[in-house]
């Protein structure tokens, strides 16, 4: 996935996920329920407007919260794009989660300050003033994609949920 996705390597879920192979050979039903946990989790932190340890996503700016039209008090959703483009994806026993929204890793990470150029010969208009480049500040990094704890005991408890079938 171009957008963000990660590495999830814990050696308890590693364990039972072979514990599982060994056992039923094909991994897809435990990946798919791992899968649709995980959709439900970052749907919820989305809610909840935090990182997957818990903590607080940096507040909007106050220039950039006046001129939002829409979802004003909602940290990364404007049109719900990012928000709604998580998926998973299970095969070969693996299984894929992230997002092919190509900023959300500069959401995820941050950026540092840049330069916002007109993509045409037109100047943009900003702030009730017409400029010809825009100076942003950069974005705060708002960790939005990864494993918590409390993940990653659900996700021990669906594998042994399998084992025991």
């Amino acid at each position: 996935m171009a957008g963000a996705s990660f590495e999830y390597d814990d050696a308890a879920a590693q364990e039972r996920l072979n514990q599982l192979q060994e056992k039923l050979g094909d991994l897809t039903p435990a990946l798919q329920d791992i899968g649709e946990y995980l959709m439900n989790s970052h749907q919820q932190r989305f809610k909840d407007q935090v990182a997957p340890d818990g903590t607080p996503w940096a507040p909007l700016s106050p220039s950039y919260q006046r001129n939002k039209a829409r979802n004003k008090n909602r940290i990364l959703v404007l049109n719900g794009y990012l928000e709604k483009s998580f998926r998973y994806q299970v095969g070969n026993n693996e299984l894929n989660f992230g997002t092919n929204v190509p900023y959300a890793a500069h959401h995820h990470f941050g950026t540092k300050p840049y330069t916002i150029k007109p993509k045409t010969k037109k100047a943009l208009a900003f702030g009730g003033a017409v400029v010809k480049k825009v100076n942003h500040p950069g974005l705060k990094a708002r960790p939005l994609i990864g494993v918590s704890e409390a993940d990653t005991e659900e996700i021990l408890r669906l594998l042994d949920e399998h084992l025991e079938l």
